[in-house]
């Protein structure tokens, strides 16, 4: 079944390769940091600041980048990112080979990161969204958690045995050829784009506002997709299990980086098999029972996680957890990607990111102090009865009842 524009169907593939190598980039860095991290403080709440100071200033910068999206050329966006990367993939390397690497220089890393993956995410929507067939866009969800879960079965993995045989600064110098990789690719891609006009320098300040202001605006009129933003703000917050599977390996499991790329390689093993079947099946009605439903098992699987403290047990409730996650991120991108025209798409994706996401740095806060203070297992209990409790809420108060009537209008609506 056609896709993709017949013009942008090698560019499409090209786009989402550039990506893959680009998240696996990213992914073998993070474990590889963040384990190094975890080895040298045994501390839940240093772990965590640093994953904030890294969360943190993508989140802030969101939606003052977003217009920028709509107005530039996206494929533009997309290699200085990667370049971005790559250079400041280069800058640590050669502080881990002087042994002049420390919490300060990580955080800047982290930050710089953070800032350029809140331009990249997005870019790359907006720009594949732009290639696909206007009845077909809620593919487009499945494909990205697809993409996404790729990254997390190779990255994990990878790093986890690498750790073993080579030293942090040898893996680091290995990532760099990743992100080479994805420039490459980026170079032979044609990416739609809209043309800057002679009025837009004239008044680039004012515009950037105005557009930042009708991205709010859009957001604003539509409680379905407040009621989205509130939700997965709360959602981010509960679902805190990736920044403390470190400590929950070190301090619970008592094991090492090799039993943690294994979580991780079930976990992302568990978002192929449920990314694939969520790209299979479009899901045009009952959304919100798709959604509601997927975050109460999520809530069960993660209080068992805390329960049954056991490497067997842990391996396959994670892997389970990856296979409901898609069918709640990818239905509800699919939702903003029906609702939102793709003129609107940059400025409004990056706002949805920030307020979304805001509730990140909390949980990995609340995650890293309660694991201090107690252990993994605790915040793992704790972060599953609030999700429990949420989508309990939620769906009592019947605040996403409204998906396929908003969805509807997106046809027939303009600003």
């Amino acid at each position: 079944m056609k896709l993709i524009h017949n013009d942008y169907r090698r560019s499409f593939y090209l786009l989402l390769s550039s990506q893959l190598f680009a998240i696996l980039g990213n992914g073998i860095s993070r474990f590889s940091i963040v384990w190094w991290i975890t080895t040298a403080y045994h501390s839940g709440i240093i772990t965590s600041f640093q994953m904030i100071a890294a969360t943190l200033p993508g989140i802030i910068l969101g939606p003052l980048l977003g217009p920028l999206i709509d107005k530039l050329s996206r494929k533009n966006i997309l290699l200085f990112c990667n370049v971005s990367n790559l250079i400041i993939l280069f800058c640590l390397w050669v502080l881990f080979n002087f042994s002049s690497v420390n919490l300060i220089t990580l955080t800047l890393y982290g930050f710089i990161a953070s800032s350029l993956l809140s331009m990249q995410q997005p870019a790359l929507i907006s720009s594949c969204s732009s290639m696909i067939l206007e009845q077909k866009k809620g593919k487009l969800a499945g494909l990205q958690e697809l993409l996404n879960a790729l990254g997390m079965v190779f990255s994990p993995i990878i790093a986890g045995y690498l750790i073993v045989v080579l030293k942090i600064q040898q893996i680091l110098f290995l990532n760099l050829s990743f992100f080479m990789l994805a420039v490459v690719l980026l170079v032979f891609t044609n990416v739609p784009k809209k043309e800057f006009g002679k009025e837009d320098h004239n008044h680039f300040l004012s515009e950037h506002i105005v557009m930042l202001y009708e991205g709010f605006q859009f957001i604003k009129k539509r409680k379905l997709l407040k009621a989205l933003l509130l939700l997965f703000f709360i959602v981010n917050i509960c679902c805190a299990v990736q920044p403390i599977l470190p400590l929950y390996v070190t301090n619970d499991l008592l094991k090492g980086p090799v039993t943690l790329a294994h979580l991780e390689l079930s976990l992302g093993i568990g978002l192929i098999i449920g990314s694939i079947l969520n790209a299979l099946l479009i899901i045009r009605k009952e959304k919100e029972k798709v959604i509601l439903f997927s975050l109460i098992v999520c809530a069960l699987i993660e209080m068992g996680l805390g329960l049954f403290v056991d490497v067997s047990w842990s391996t396959l409730l994670i892997g389970f957890f990856g296979f409901v996650l898609p069918f709640i991120n990818a239905t509800s991108t699919s939702i903003w990607l029906e609702v939102v025209p793709n003129h609107l798409q940059g400025r409004v994706f990056s706002i949805r990111t920030t307020f979304a996401q805001m509730g990140i740095p909390i949980g990995f806060l609340l995650g890293g102090a309660i694991a201090d203070i107690t252990n993994a297992s605790i915040v793992f209990i704790s972060g599953g009865l609030l999700l429990l409790l949420t989508a309990i809420f939620f769906k009592l108060s019947g605040s996403l009842r409204t998906l396929n009537i908003e969805s509807q209008k997106r046809i027939q609506e303009t600003l």
